[in-house]
């Protein structure tokens, strides 16, 4: 003690000189996700409204032809963090890889020099679990449910990425920093809240709108803490969206067709100028040396990327041709990736079927110049853009043991956005996707129809376009989901097993067939298929889940082996936890099952049937009001789980509270349209509640199913309405139907 009042004491009367302020600028990274260049006021946009965005343009460099490396969150970003195309940084899809840790960011770069850093993020394929984290002193990524709606699990608006770094900002003392704000709110699906702004018609461009909000509320703040060292500020898109169907495409991430390539690029400060457009084709992998030549730093050596700095005060020199890739078509289909090089005025694709546009006379892309007579000159221009490609494709990794495949307890998560990989090899390198824009809109609307719970037409376009391409692992999935939904589910572990013989390392076919195997009760079988995949990703969730109810249905003692196993591995404690509890109440040990539960629900996040757990106890107890505010928790979390909504339809039917049941089955009908039994309660309860033409509107559609509850219900419906022979017509054939079962 006496020693360090000395050492403190001495320190406190030294008259060294104190050092001189750190008076660099500051920089605010704005990445603008799915917004497309030409949806922006500076680019063009006359119903555009993006006054901050403008400013910025007007007062710096805008570039009017800058071009994403992939158009898809993860990768794009990664390139513009480390300035190195998809070949050097490993990542290029969602969810394939993560970013290496011997590739060297800008936060990392900017932190040997004295920058503060910190990140906030808009979505689930931006969080540090994709390793972009690297150098930043706090990473803001809190992504997840929390009670919101089902969209939300995934991403989170505007305010909530600027107020974390607001706050961030307003802690520092003096001297430079470095924030990046990643903006998910363009991105599918657009859900704008009204009112819009003026001028604006549609939900992108509000969208678009309210992240130009909190871009001005972000560089108040950033502006106010830096003081006079002012601010650099760099605004990019990670890739463009295709609204209209451009080229057979709805939204992004399959082709590298205008739409979804070109993105915004703005750079200014601290120091207002005249503002410049720069015409010359660049990249997104420029924005790391741009941002360092920007500020006056060293350049580093081994990115891809250049220094545009100089465009501040004149035009730049002519650029080497930038690459756009998308490996989709590879990933899904198994056919050849998308590539293209732009090099000023020239798009060539490098695909089996090469294409080869003039941006500047034909910018919409329809006039393929290959298709005139031969050509020398044209002929040795594609011939060296060609050469670029496989050049760019051809890179060496980064430390490519660094780069881990991404999960597949991701691959749900990853669909919700729009994002579907399946992993598939040799089916057809040297097929084109521009070639296949049938069979790509098939599945397509295939889709639709599965999320619309049309099962059945569905069903008729998956088996179509399998007629057409029979070794497509994608068109299977789809078709044993919707065999699962329309009941067939011995006919789905078929359709499935089928496909794992053409594809066996899927780990998507692989957990889709354990569940059904799961669900058919055949517990052995689940397991083996949950264990193969646990061998490939051994902390997937969804496997990890399937495996303990495989177990549970052999023997509880399994699954709780299982389970102490993980335990002792530090692994997910809330879903053993809600596990263990579920084992519990299934037992009657209400007062275990309620001590694990309750740990569980302590969690950020707590797991899927938790709330429902803790009703059925409260329920046994006699804890009426508790069971519902449980149910009414559960259905709040997780508001597309069927079952959790029908769990709470069904208490608020034993509550007698009519109404209230009568919207959740509303809620359920509105899901699917052919669940008849959710539409059978829907109208029981609107019946009891005094709503009787209502009930038969209701209930009508379900009539043709001839189902003996169905027929009793509109039995008393009619008798209600003062229809006596139609309503004792109608009871005889119920219990006829009933007898007939």
């Amino acid at each position: 003690m006496r020693w360090s009042w000395l050492w403190g004491s001495w320190l406190g009367c030294s008259t060294a000189v104190p050092p001189e302020p750190d008076t660099r600028p500051s920089v605010v990274l704005v990445t603008l996700d799915t917004t497309r260049a030409d949806h922006l006021g500076s680019y063009g946009y006359a119903r555009a409204h993006t006054p901050i965005l403008d400013e910025i343009a007007s007062q710096g460099v805008r570039f009017d032809s800058a071009y994403t490396t992939v158009p898809l969150t993860t990768p794009a970003h990664a390139s513009i963090l480390t300035g190195l195309y998809p070949a050097r940084h490993g990542i290029h899809t969602n969810g394939d890889a993560t970013l290496p840790d011997l590739a060297l960011t800008l936060p990392e770069v900017l932190s040997e020099t004295g920058y503060r850093t910190a990140a906030s993020v808009g979505a689930f394929v931006t969080t540090r679990m994709w390793n972009l984290d690297q150098g930043f002193d706090e990473y803001f990524d809190a992504v997840g449910r929390a009670g919101r709606q089902a969209r939300w699990s995934l991403e989170r608006p505007a305010d909530a990425v600027t107020d974390d770094l607001l706050g961030w900002m307003n802690d520092l003392d003096d001297g430079p920093f470095f924030v990046w704000a990643h903006y998910y709110d363009p991105h599918e699906p657009h859900e704008a809240e009204a009112p819009w702004p003026p001028g604006v018609v549609d939900a992108y461009d509000a969208e678009i709108a309210e992240v130009d909000v909190a871009v001005g509320r972000l560089l108040e703040g950033a502006r106010a803490a830096a003081g006079d060292a002012g601010v650099v500020v760099v605004v990019v898109g990670d890739h463009g969206e295709a609204l209209k169907g451009e080229h057979g495409e709805f939204t992004h991430g399959l082709y590298v067709f205008e739409p979804t390539a070109r993105v915004p690029f703005l750079i200014a400060g601290p120091t207002p100028g005249p503002g410049r457009v720069e015409e010359e084709t660049v990249s997104v992998v420029d924005v790391l040396p741009t941002t360092l030549g920007w500020l006056g730093l060293p350049a580093i050596d081994g990115v891809d990327g250049v220094d545009l700095s100089s465009a501040r005060h004149a035009p730049l020199p002519e650029r080497a041709p930038v690459v756009i890739e998308s490996n989709t078509a590879s990933m899904r289909f198994g056919w050849h990736p998308e590539v293209a090089v732009i090099d000023e005025r020239d798009k060539f694709f490098a695909t089996p079927s090469p294409r080869l546009y003039d941006l500047a006379l034909d910018p919409e892309e329809t006039h393929d110049r290959l298709s005139e007579p031969g050509d020398s000159e044209r002929d040795r221009r594609v011939a060296e853009l060609q050469a670029v490609a496989d050049e760019v494709r051809s890179y060496p990794v980064i430390g490519a043991s660094d780069s881990v495949v991404g999960d597949a307890a991701v691959e749900a998560q990853l669909a919700a956005l729009g994002y579907l990989t399946g992993h598939v090899e040799g089916v057809g390198s040297d097929v084109d996707a521009k070639d296949r824009g049938e069979i790509i809109a098939k599945l397509n609307q295939a889709r639709l129809l599965e999320n619309a719970r049309r099962f059945g037409d569905a069903r008729v376009v998956y088996e179509a376009v399998l007629l057409e391409e029979p070794m497509l692992a994608e068109a299977r999935l789809g078709l044993a989901k919707v065999l699962g939904g329309l009941g067939h589910r011995e006919s789905a572990l078929l359709v499935l097993s089928d496909a794992l013989a053409v594809q066996p390392d899927s780990t998507i076919l692989r957990s889709s067939r354990a569940r059904t195997a799961l669900s058919l009760g055949r517990f052995a079988e689940a397991e083996a298929d949950a264990r193969r995949v646990l061998e490939l990703v051994p902390e997937d969730e969804q496997a990890r889940t399937t495996l303990l109810k495989a177990l549970a249905g052999q023997h509880p003692s399994r699954a709780r082996s299982q389970i102490a196993t993980w335990r002792i591995n530090g692994d997910d404690a809330a879903m053993l936890d809600a596990f263990e509890g579920q084992l519990a109440l299934q037992e009657g040990d209400l007062e275990a099952a309620e001590t694990y539960l309750e740990q569980a629900r302590a969690t950020l996040m707590p797991p899927l049937g938790v709330h429902a757990g803790l009703a059925a106890i409260a329920t046994a107890r006699g804890e009426i009001p508790l069971a519902g505010w449980h149910l009414s928790e559960e259905v709040a979390r997780f508001p597309d789980e069927r079952d959790a909504r029908r769990t709470l339809g069904d208490f608020l039917m034993a509550q007698q509270e009519w109404a209230a049941a009568a919207f959740e089955y509303g809620q359920l009908v509105a899901m699917a349209g052919d669940d008849h039994d959710a539409r059978r309660a829907w109208a029981q309860a609107v019946f009891n509640d005094g709503r009787v033409d209502e009930a038969e509107r209701i209930l009508a559609p379900a009539l043709a199913t001839s189902h003996p509850l169905i027929l009793t219900l509109q039995a008393n419906i009619l008798a209600a309405l003062g229809r006596p022979d139609e309503a004792r017509a109608t009871f005889q054939r119920a219990k006829a139907r009933a007898n007939a079962r």
